[in-house]
């Protein structure tokens, strides 16, 4: 008989543990606020150890959204690529014929380059920070409840589908 592939658990989706469900929540009430608060922090420190500009975009909308403010490292980013697409615009209307804003000028004035895990995409970079933080967060959790951190691992690492050397590592 042959023996099949271990088959993942899904992780089970709590409300507001979705970006999506968190990004839609007004900015009121004091536990949801701090929630927010919380979240907007943990991308913004993102964004200042990797740089990637998908973390300050989306802390930029989500402030916005929020009615929260906006840290400095997060607005200079912003404002250097506004400030990028604006000269160029400008440019243009002055009568440079070689001014040319498309898709890949703009992904160069972002600055898409990968960052920090070789080749992988900044979206994609941005998604294993906040899985990798969801990890730290129930293996912590489960340090209370279980005999010992290998048990924990070991659990978080069923849980997320990952290897209990990940799970240590992360």
């Amino acid at each position: 008989m042959k023996a099949g592939k271990p088959t993942r658990k899904k992780l089970k989706k709590l409300p507001g543990n979705v970006w999506r469900e968190k990004a839609s929540e007004p900015g009121t009430g004091n536990l949801r606020r701090a929630r927010q608060e919380g979240d907007l922090d943990r991308l913004s420190d993102f964004f200042q150890q990797s740089r990637n500009p998908t973390a300050a975009w989306l802390f930029w909308s989500l402030a916005k959204r929020w009615d929260m403010p906006v840290p400095e490292p997060i607005a200079a980013e912003i404002d250097r690529f506004a400030d990028a697409v604006a000269e160029m615009a400008l440019a243009a209307l002055d009568g440079d014929e070689s001014i040319v804003i498309n898709g890949d000028t703009v992904g160069t004035l972002w600055d898409t380059q990968a960052r920090g895990q070789g080749s992988t995409p900044i979206a994609v970079e941005l998604k294993l920070w906040d899985r990798d933080l969801q990890i730290g967060l129930r293996v912590f959790e489960l340090r209370k409840i279980t005999g010992t951190k290998d048990e924990a691992f070991e659990i978080a690492a069923e849980e997320f589908g990952i290897s209990a050397s990940s799970a240590d590592h992360i």
